[in-house]
C-alpha cells in the first residue's frame, strides 16, 4: 500500500508542477490566453506551487526508491 501512495504522490506532484509551470511560461511568453489558468494566478503563486509540486514529486520518488 505504501508503494501505491508514493506513486500517487509522484503523479500528483508532477501534474501540479506541469500545470503551474506551463501557466508561468505561457504567461511570460505573452500567450496568457493559452495558459491553463488564463494568467489569472499571480506570478508568486505560480512559482510557489511549481516548487511545491517539484518537491512533492522528489520526496515521493525518494521514498519509493527506499521501499524497493
Amino acid at each position: 500500500m505504501q508503494k501505491v501512495l508514493c506513486i500517487i504522490g509522484m503523479i500528483c506532484g508532477i501534474l501540479v508542477l506541469l500545470l503551474f509551470l506551463s501557466d508561468l511560461i505561457l504567461h511570460f511568453a505573452g500567450m496568457a490566453t493559452l495558459s491553463p489558468m488564463k494568467g489569472f494566478s499571480p506570478y508568486f503563486l505560480d512559482i510557489v506551487f511549481t516548487i511545491g509540486g517539484g518537491a512533492l514529486a522528489a520526496v515521493s520518488f525518494l521514498t519509493f526508491r527506499e521501499q524497493v
